[in-house]
Formats: C-alpha cells, sequence, structure tokens
C-alpha cells in the first residue's frame, strides 16, 4: 500500500514539478523528433519492429523514437553519442571509444569491468551485443534506429532494465544495382568516406557492401610527446547478403569489421580547452572487432512465422596507456587491454488470430571476456609523496628498494551464460481498446577468475598489499546464477484514428556479478574470493499520449513514468571501479516531442525531456547520497530543429538548423564537484540535391559557436581532471549515386 500510494502521490504532483502548462503548450506548438521526416506534405511513417512485428510508432503502446535513414544522414547521427542530442529521456556521454556510457531515463552503467552488465540493451539486427563499444561504430548504411524506453525484457532476446537501442542496417536490394559515394573533408583534418555498393544477383539473391571511414586530427597537442590527443580514425566495412528462394522463407546473412585508433584521455582541466597539454604519456585506444549474423525466417503458413538469429562476435580492445596524473612526470599510467566473444542463438514464433497477435521466443547467450589490468608507477615518487618524506628511498632502515618503473598485472576472466524464455500477447478487444502483456523468465550465470600478485615494489613492502587493486594470493574464482521473472502489461485506446492513449505496468532486472578484486585484503588472513554484487530490479509505470493531426502534417507524443529501482547497482572508486548494491533509486519525468509541417517547404521538430532521477537512501564510498541526483541525470534537456527546403532550378536547396541543449548533470554522485554545467550546441547544414537524385553536395558546421564543454570528469589522485569536448567543426561534403 506504500508504494502505491506514492505512485499516486507522483503522479499528482509530478505536474506541478513540470513547466508550466503555458510553456508545455509552447514547446509542443514548436513540434518534435518521433519517427521523422517530412514526406510530400504529410510526416514520414515509420515501421518499427521492437514489438517483433511490424507496427507503425504511432500504434507501439510504449515510448519509442525512431529514426529513418534520411534524418540519421542529414542530422550526422553516426554513434549513439549523435543521438542523445533529439531524443527525449537518452542520456549519456561518449568520452572515448571504448567507454560510453548511455542512460536512459537517468539510468545507465558507468562501470567497464568485465563482470558487470549494461542497463541499457544494444542491439543490432535484433541480436544483443553484451558490450557498448560495439555498437557505437555501427551507425552508417542504415535503415532506422529504434530507442525504446523502460524496461524491455518481453520484447527483446537480452533483458534491458532501463531501455534499449536497436539499430537496424540496410538489407541488399533485389531489384536495383547501386553504387553511392560520400566524399568529405574539413577543419581539423577531417576526412571521410563512404562506399555503399549493391548488386541484385537475380530475383532471389543480392549482397550489399558497405565501407566507411572517419579521421580527424587531434585538437589538442602533447608538449611532452609531441603527439594529439582528442582524434578519430575508425573504419568499419560490412558485408551482407539476401536470400529469398520462396515467398516463405527469407535468409539474411551479414558479416562486419570494426577497426578503430583513437587517442582521447583526461586532461588538466585549467587547460583542457586550450590547444596543447603536456603528459608523459598518451592515451590510446584500440579495437578491432567482428560481428557474424545469420537471420532465418520461414512463414510456416498464413498466421504463424519462425524466426531464428545466429550471431558471433569477437573483439580485442586496448586502452593505453592512460597517465593518471596527466602530467609531464611519470607518476601512475594504468593500460587496459580486454579481449572477448559472445555468441547468441534465438528462435522465435510470430502468430496472429482474429483478436490476438502473439510471439515467444527463446534465447541462449554465452560470452568470455578475458582482460589485463595493468597499473605502472614510480615507486621512487609514489612512495615517497604518499609518505610525505622525500629522503624515505635513501635513508630508510626497512632493506626497501624504491624502483623508477613498477607495472602490477592483474588479470581476471568471466565466463557467462544466459537464456531467457520471453513472449507477448496483444488481444483487440473491440476495435479501439487493446490489451497486451507480456513476461519473461531469465537465468544467468557466471563463472569469475581473478589473479592479482603482489608486485615487487616499495609500496608493496610498506602496505603489504597492492597500491591500485588488492593483490591475491594467487588465482581465486567464484560462480553464481541469479534468475527473474519480469512480467508487463500494457492497455492503450485509440481515441479517433489519430490520437492514442496508453498505459503500462513493467519490471525489469539486471543480474549481479563480481567485481575484479577479493572481498578480503592479503594481510588479513581471510579466504579471499572476487567480491560479488546482487542483482537490481525495477519496477515502471507509464502513461502515453500518441497523436497525429492537422491532415497528418503534425505530430506530438508525450510520456510521464515513475521508475523504482531496489538494490541499484552503484560504482564506486576511481582508479578501480567498483559495483555495490548501494542504494534505492527512483526516477521520474515527463516527456514530449513531436514534427509539424509549417507550409509546403519548413519542417520544424522540437524535443523536450524532465528527469528527476536521484537516491532514496544509500551509500557510496561511505557518503550518504540519499537525495542526490544520479550521475549523467540532466533534469531538463531539449533539441530544436528546423529545415528549409527551396526549390531551384537543377534540384532543391535545404537549409538546416538545429540547437541541442542539455542542463547541468554531475559526473558522480558521491562528489558534486565532478559536474558540467548546462551548454547548447548549434549544428547547421546547408545542402543542394540535384534533380534526379544522383548527385548532392552539402556544407556542414557542428558545435559552429565552439562551446566549451567536457564529457568525463574524474579525480583519480586528488585533483579533478577532465576529457574535454571537440569544438567546432566544419567539412565540405559530396554525395554520389549511381
Amino acid at each position: 500500500m506504500n508504494k502505491i500510494r506514492r505512485i499516486q502521490e507522483w503522479f499528482t504532483g509530478a505536474l506541478e514539478r513540470l513547466p508550466t502548462v503555458s510553456a508545455t503548450a509552447a514547446l509542443i506548438a514548436a513540434a518534435g523528433v518521433s519517427g521523422v521526416y517530412a514526406q510530400e506534405n504529410a510526416i514520414e511513417e515509420i515501421t518499427v519492429t521492437a514489438t517483433k512485428r511490424p507496427e507503425s510508432a504511432q500504434d507501439v503502446p510504449l515510448a519509442i523514437n525512431a529514426y529513418g535513414s534520411e534524418f540519421l544522414k542529414e542530422s550526422n547521427i553516426v554513434g549513439v553519442d549523435k543521438l542523445i542530442g533529439f531524443t527525449p529521456g537518452l542520456g549519456g556521454t561518449v568520452g572515448q571509444d571504448a567507454e560510453s556510457v548511455i542512460t536512459v531515463r537517468g539510468i545507465g552503467t558507468d562501470a567497464f569491468g568485465v563482470g558487470v552488465d549494461n542497463s541499457v540493451g544494444m542491439f543490432i539486427d535484433d541480436v544483443p551485443v553484451g558490450r557498448p563499444t560495439l555498437i557505437g561504430n555501427s551507425f552508417f548504411d542504415l535503415e532506422r534506429v529504434e530507442v525504446v524506453k523502460g524496461p524491455q525484457g518481453t520484447l527483446f532476446g537480452r533483458n534491458a532494465s532501463a531501455g534499449a537501442i536497436s539499430v537496424i542496417t540496410k538489407r541488399p536490394d533485389l531489384e536495383v544495382n547501386s553504387v553511392d559515394l560520400l566524399l568529405s573533408a574539413g577543419n581539423e583534418g577531417q576526412q571521410i568516406y563512404e562506399v555503399i555498393g549493391n548488386l541484385a544477383a537475380s530475383e532471389e539473391f543480392g549482397v550489399r557492401l558497405a565501407v566507411r571511414h572517419d579521421e580527424r586530427d587531434g585538437t589538442i597537442q602533447n608538449a611532452a610527446t609531441g603527439d594529439e590527443l582528442n582524434n578519430r580514425d575508425h573504419t568499419n566495412i560490412r558485408l551482407s547478403a539476401l536470400y529469398e528462394p520462396s515467398d516463405v522463407v527469407s535468409a539474411f546473412f551479414s558479416l562486419e569489421s570494426i577497426s578503430i585508433d583513437t587517442r582521447v584521455g583526461f586532461v588538466d582541466p585549467a587547460g583542457s580547452f586550450g590547444p596543447s597539454t603536456s603528459q608523459n604519456q598518451m592515451p590510446s585506444q584500440d579495437i578491432d572487432a567482428q560481428r557474424y549474423l545469420a537471420k532465418i525466417t520461414w512463414d510456416i503458413n498464413d498466421v504463424i512465422s519462425l524466426t531464428s538469429n545466429t550471431s558471433f562476435m569477437d573483439y580485442d580492445l586496448t586502452a593505453v596507456p592512460v597517465d593518471v596524473d596527466a602530467s609531464e612526470l611519470f607518476l601512475v599510467g594504468i593500460s587496459e587491454p580486454q579481449e572477448g566473444d559472445q555468441f547468441v542463438q534465438e528462435f522465435r514464433l510470430n502468430g496472429s488470430a482474429e483478436t490476438f497477435d502473439w510471439f515467444i521466443g527463446t534465447s541462449f547467450i554465452t560470452e568470455t571476456i578475458e582482460s589485463r589490468y595493468s597499473p605502472d608507477w614510480s615507486d621512487f615518487l609514489l612512495t615517497q609523496l604518499l609518505l610525505d618524506d622525500f629522503t624515505f628511498c635513501d635513508t630508510n632502515t626497512l632493506g626497501v628498494v624504491c624502483v623508477d618503473d613498477v607495472q602490477q598485472d592483474h588479470f581476471a576472466k568471466t565466463d557467462n551464460t544466459s537464456y531467457a524464455i520471453y513472449g507477448d500477447v496483444a488481444w483487440n478487444i473491440t476495435d479501439r481498446l487493446k490489451l497486451s502483456f507480456g513476461a519473461r523468465y531469465t537465468n544467468d550465470e557466471k563463472d569469475f577468475d581473478i589473479n592479482q600478485p603482489l608486485p615487487d615494489s616499495a609500496l608493496a613492502v610498506l602496505t603489504g598489499d597492492a597500491f591500485v587493486k588488492l593483490a591475491t594470493a594467487g588465482p581465486i574464482s567464484a560462480k553464481d546464477d541469479w534468475s527473474s521473472f519480469d512480467p508487463r502489461i500494457a492497455l492503450d485506446y485509440q481515441v479517433t484514428d489519430d490520437v492514442l492513449v496508453y498505459g503500462s505496468v513493467s519490471s525489469g532486472y539486471k543480474s549481479g556479478g563480481f567485481n575484479s578484486d577479493p572481498n578480503n585484503t592479503l594481510a588479513s588472513g581471510l579466504p579471499q574470493v572476487p567480491a560479488a554484487f546482487n542483482e537490481e530490479s525495477v519496477t515502471a509505470y507509464e502513461i502515453g499520449l500518441k497523436s497525429q493531426f492537422w491532415e497528418n502534417r503534425a505530430r506530438v507524443n508525450a510520456a510521464i513514468y515513475f521508475n523504482d529501482y531496489e538494490d541499484y547497482q552503484v560504482e564506486a572508486g576511481d582508479l578501480v571501479i567498483l559495483i555495490e548494491n548501494a542504494a534505492d533509486v527512483e526516477s521520474t519525468g515527463f516527456e514530449v516531442d513531436g514534427t509539424f509541417l509549417l507550409g509546403d517547404n519548413l519542417t520544424v521538430m522540437a524535443s523536450y525531456s524532465y528527469i528527476d532521477a536521484s537516491f532514496k537512501r544509500g551509500e557510496i564510498e561511505s557518503i550518504d547520497v540519499s537525495g542526490r541526483p544520479l550521475n549523467r541525470a540532466p533534469e531538463n534537456s531539449g533539441s530544436l530543429v528546423a529545415s528549409y527546403a527551396i526549390p531551384i532550378s537543377g534540384g532543391e536547396l535545404t537549409l538546416r538548423g538545429d540547437y541541442i541543449y542539455t542542463g547541468d548533470f554531475v559526473f558522480a554522485s558521491e562528489n558534486l564537484n565532478l559536474k558540467q554545467d548546462s551548454y547548447g550546441l548549434f549544428n547547421a547544414r546547408i545542402g543542394f540535391e540535384s534533380e534526379s537524385g544522383r548527385w548532392g553536395i552539402a556544407l556542414i558546421g557542428e558545435n559552429v559557436g565552439d562551446e566549451d564543454y567536457i564529457v568525463a570528469n574524474s579525480d583519480p589522485l586528488g585533483p579533478a581532471l577532465v576529457v574535454p569536448a571537440t569544438g567546432a567543426l566544419y567539412r565540405a561534403e559530396a554525395r554520389f549515386s549511381f
């Protein structure tokens, strides 16, 4: 009863905490972004498959933002970070390619250890991607992107406790042979090349090859090494094939290779937006990954179909070295090589009857990850600095030898197995009233091993332990499993042909796991096993509205939600991130987005999100965080986009501008000084497309106001360090189609 009363009180008071009704009405009049773009004086209808059956995004009783290929291209959405600004409720920062922090309605995962799962599910062509690194760099040659908010255990093959991002790549066209080229160059050494070729070998078989290379020079000079920091160097290759031997069988195959070599790292905030820094080590992130997919669909009869998804993925990732002190002096550095592989097998039956649409699926996932966490430090400097005695190494009588460079290797390995059965039924009670109900049963098992030898160093002799992580006497291991049953129910009512209202209640879960650190110190003499943490759970409530009016020239969608998390997994620490079940969390808020076609040539879109994501109670590193905001959860955020098309001789000229606002937020709830103030980004595009559609040119500006802001903030050794975002970027672009 207390929980029900609390929910009632929240919904009653929610509108009071939101902007005034007049302000919200003004925002809606400005319009927004859900299922975008304008087409022939009507808003394009985007078909989504989040519910595992093709539906208009406007007919799905959940908060979903869907983006078609044209919008993705014109908005320069080439990664998750670009998607954030246009999607209400989607947040986070992408400071390094190896470490993307994505949140939905304020909920996300900051830790990148081998023993923790993600709160936001990532999917490519319906297949889950266990590590977010491997989806953030696949945003090219896409059919669409779907962002689904709230727990999604009943709709996807892997549990997603906060929400899901689903990327759908383009399939080969069986009717047209084509080649598309993109060439682009700009300031800061920007170079982008994209080649997409489609071969319709027959009416039954086609292949598609897509290649993209995206590079940029560093924007900060490292005076100590002569290298540049904050660069970009990505290469993606995707080969796909489609075979349709009959009207009832379809086989889709895809192979993708990802290669990344970037240098992004922390710098002293005093000069973070200046032209140079001075560090004795140069951070680097190298990623090589391959993804294989086979999707087979068989229409058994007119009402039942069977789908099989088989996927294998492997990757090598190295973040080396990270100069922890970000200075010319060699004090502490860290390298983090990691390699892993993932196998996924899913089967799904879809069916329909006179008043029912349903599906049931099962998934089996195995994942193996091995990592080495290797700090190295100057024993001579660090020992004396911590002792505050710079004569110790010369005068001590303990027989301690201080050396210039000590490296400590921490090894961790996890073998994860997950299986689930899930399903959903949509019952059309009447022509206008529909009840959807689904459930998921999940079992996750993890077998975890670590080995963290005590290093041969002065620091180890003095402390009896390692410097960064706790030492172990040898290899130690632990094994555990977690299971959960998570239902969902939704009721939607079609008020008119163009207005849908819905309400839903759902539950979700994220499995427990292990930290790459023992539960007891070596000096204690107590038995050691990897320190464990428990699963977290969430109950989510949502009420929403989806509407189209003005002869399909206007669309406004809105949702209000309340999410209640128990045993929320929090991240503690700086040099070493540890997961703890330290808190209970509530995330409440309101989202609105829409699109308006104002005349034949002007399209205006906007979005707004209000999030109140905070700790009800809990501690992080013995600090009471009750009432404090969650990490990377701005209370207010929004976007405004205007696009004006001008028919001219030989084609069409398009002028486009967008403004993305992000309110202030913190990077660490236990340290409110690690924060980012509110900021706004202006982007602009002037493009011309020929009447035939065979060629086009564009001038593009990103962050044209050269706004200074940061995407990561930490204080591993005391003074705060930051990762600065990229400043103003300009480039020219040319596209050709044959």
